[in-house]
């Protein structure tokens, strides 16, 4: 698998959880779970033992990101869970570039939801 494949797998990770999350409010521990040990196997498998460490690593980066944002309770556990299945697909880096990006357009989005509703 190229890194261009492991990007589509993320962008079809994603898509499936944006939408279930706007339909039910909730993103699914089968799909976020499923996602890390699919990374996990895949990676191992092809990549050896320093694949799989890169998958384990990007999964904890993932998580230790968005979970102090969770403990604050500014967002649900299936954001970082989701976050963290990224990571197992991506690795350590390029997750911490994905949350920066989700950050700063989550931010964007809760600015303009605010003027919309007179919020600010």
């Amino acid at each position: 698998m190229t890194m261009t494949t492991s990007h589509s797998v993320v962008v079809a990770l994603v898509a499936f959880a944006c939408i279930t999350d706007i339909r039910t409010r909730r993103i699914p521990n089968v799909l976020t779970f499923g996602a890390t040990i699919a990374a996990l196997v895949f990676y191992g498998s092809t990549a050896g033992t320093s694949g799989l460490a890169t998958s384990v690593g990007g999964w904890m980066v993932g998580a230790a990101l968005f979970l102090p944002v969770f403990a604050l309770r500014g967002m649900g556990a299936g954001d970082v869970k989701l976050l963290a299945a990224v990571g197992a697909w991506l690795g350590p880096l390029p997750v911490a570039w994905v949350a920066l990006v989700t950050a700063i357009a989550g931010g964007a989005a809760a600015l303009v939801v605010s003027l919309l509703h007179g919020y600010l």
